[in-house]
């Protein structure tokens, strides 16, 4: 159900959908971050989180990426 992106291409695929990632090392704190995919733009995508606010990660920082399953 909740698909892993692997390949910087599925991030641009998937953009617009919820995703959940988890970082290698923690950021502001947290290393899990959950939010709408906004792009990938020079080895690194957006997140826009739920607050608003978008979050840049670079692709060597991510650790694991899956989709988030809507209902």
């Amino acid at each position: 159900m909740e698909r892993k992106l692997l390949k910087p291409r599925d991030y641009e695929r998937f953009q617009g959908k919820k995703a959940r990632i988890t970082l290698r090392e923690p950021r502001d704190g947290r290393r899990n971050w959950e939010g709408t995919l906004a792009g990938l733009d020079d080895g690194s995508i957006a997140l826009e989180t739920e607050a608003g606010t978008t979050m840049r990660f670079s692709l060597d920082q991510i650790q694991k990426a899956n989709l988030k399953f809507e209902w």
